[in-house]
C-alpha cells in the first residue's frame, strides 16, 4: 500500500462485503457453491484489516488517526461477530467446515483479536481525560445484544 490510504472507503468497502456474507445466512442457498469463496472473501477481509491497522500504527501523526482507529476498530468487531456467525451452528457452512477450514477461520480470529487490542491499546494511550466518555458501535451493540451496526 505505497499509495495513500482512503481509510473511510476502504473501510466502508469492507463493511459492505461484511454485510454481504452476513447476508447469505438470510438466503436458502446451496452452501457448498458459496464456501470456498466467502472463505476467501473473510482472508482478504482479514488481510486488508492487517493492512490498514499497520498503516494507522506507522502513522501516528495522522490528523484523523483517532476517528480512523475507532472505525477500524469497529470493522474489526463486525468482522469478528462475521467469523463467530460463519463457524456456529446457524451458519450454511457449519456442516461444511473440515478440520482445515477451520484451522483458517480459528487464524482469521487469532489474527483479527491482535489487531482489535492493539487499537484499543493505541486509543486508551491518545485519550484525553477531561473528554466525556463516547460509547463505540461496537460497544453499543454489546449493550443492545445485538451483532448488527446501529
Amino acid at each position: 500500500m505505497n499509495k495513500q490510504v482512503n481509510f473511510e472507503d476502504t473501510i466502508y468497502i469492507l463493511n459492505v462485503m461484511i454485510r454481504m456474507v452476513r447476508d447469505l445466512f438470510k438466503l436458502d442457498i446451496d452452501a457448498g457453491k458459496f464456501l470456498r469463496k466467502t472463505i476467501e472473501d473473510l482472508e482478504f477481509i482479514g488481510f486488508i484489516l492487517e493492512e490498514l491497522t499497520e498503516k494507522l500504527a506507522s502513522h501516528p501523526d495522522l490528523p484523523s488517526r483517532e476517528s480512523e482507529a475507532i472505525n477500524l476498530s469497529d470493522a474489526q468487531w463486525q468482522y469478528s461477530r462475521l467469523l463467530d456467525e460463519v463457524v456456529g451452528e446457524a451458519s450454511p457452512f457449519f456442516g461444511l467446515l473440515t478440520p482445515e477450514i477451520r484451522r483458517r477461520i480459528n487464524l482469521l480470529v487469532t489474527e483479527n483479536s491482535g489487531r482489535r487490542k492493539y487499537l484499543e491499546e493505541s486509543l486508551s494511550q491518545t485519550d484525553n481525560p477531561n473528554d466525556e466518555p463516547v460509547v463505540s458501535q461496537a460497544e453499543m451493540c454489546d449493550l443492545l445484544g445485538s451483532t448488527q451496526a446501529v
